[in-house]
């Protein structure tokens, strides 16, 4: 009996986290995967990251289709090459989960780099003709 327990059990961790669903984003670390969709969260406002992903795709020339307040928070719609969803849920205590997929199915490599790439785009601020940062969205939006 003993034997097969340690088989199992031995299995279990050969089989890496694939075998338990709730490993697999403690072990990925900051980017939770769930059924090809890529979640990040922010202890930043959902405006400052909706400005972030709207700079991240105008600087890889992606056009926005769709930009839209749903029942599970923002959503811009972006297709280039590829099409881009990405939804902006403003969560408690002034965190912010950001999820995206790219395609139909998903594409985790990718997903890290555009995740990169609006991370280095939290930290940027903008300013208007008159040397202030816009505070209101529209104004923020039109700029672009």
């Amino acid at each position: 009996m003993k034997k097969i327990i340690f088989f199992v059990v031995f299995g279990i961790f050969l089989s890496g986290c694939q075998f338990a669903g709730f490993i697999s984003p403690i072990v990925t670390g900051v980017i939770i995967w769930k059924e090809g969709r890529a979640y990040k969260y922010y202890d930043l406002d959902e405006d400052v990251m909706y400005k972030a992903i709207k700079r991240t795709l105008k600087e890889s020339s992606i056009r926005i289709i769709e930009d839209k307040y749903t029942r599970f928070g923002r959503h811009i719609q972006a297709q280039g090459r590829d099409a881009f969803s990405f939804y902006i849920k403003n969560m408690n205590h002034g965190t912010t989960e950001v999820s995206l997929r790219i395609n139909t199915f998903g594409n985790k490599s990718y997903c890290e780099m555009v995740f990169s790439q609006i991370d280095e785009n939290t930290g940027l601020v903008e300013y208007n003709q008159a040397g202030k940062s816009p505070t209101n969205l529209s104004t923020a939006i039109s700029s672009d």
